[in-house]
């Protein structure tokens, strides 16, 4: 992950190439709530820099680009297991769904199924299973992943999985 993103030396602006245009500017890259991340104190570097990614493309009104940003910073905190960092960049990324939806996003059932991972993976039992427990999406894999995270989200089980090869993986 920590080729996905460039972050420029002199003035801190991130993106996938430090060439690509944003609409931030000098003084909004040496704001306080960008410099600190909006006061989180991450244990990995690669989770700020894409929190701060998230920050930018916020800024710039970029909703799926956002989402992927601090999509990548949990995964980066699940690396370093930052948990409470984890959970909170879920949290973040839950609302950009809905976003990303009325936007008319190009995947919106892989973008359903991966809000209901966001929901479970933060603690979100009750609302994820009563959201999702009716939806279907009419595709074999797609349904069958949904069935697992509503049954996992059943017994409050917060842990990471994957849907090949060995079914939990720690760390990511």
């Amino acid at each position: 992950m920590g080729t996905w993103i460039q972050e420029c030396p002199a003035c801190g602006y991130i993106s996938s190439k430090v060439s690509d245009p944003a609409h931030v500017t000098i003084g909004w890259l040496r704001s306080k709530g960008y410099r600190t991340c909006d006061g989180i104190k991450f244990l990995s570097r690669l989770a700020a820099q894409f929190y701060k990614y998230y920050l930018i493309n916020m800024h710039d009104k970029k909703t799926e680009e956002a989402f992927y940003a601090i999509l990548h910073a949990a995964w980066a905190c699940d690396d370093k297991n930052d948990d409470n960092n984890a959970r909170h960049c879920r949290e973040i990324a839950i609302p950009l769904v809905a976003q990303m939806i009325e936007e008319d996003c190009q995947y919106k059932d892989t973008i359903l199924l991966v809000r209901a991972d966001l929901m479970r993976r933060s603690g979100h039992f009750d609302e994820m299973v009563e959201m999702y427990s009716p939806l279907r999406f009419g595709e074999k894999l797609l349904d069958e992943a949904l069935a697992f995270e509503i049954e996992m989200a059943m017994i409050g089980d917060t842990s990471c999985y994957r849907l090949w090869g060995p079914r939990k993986r720690r760390g990511t």
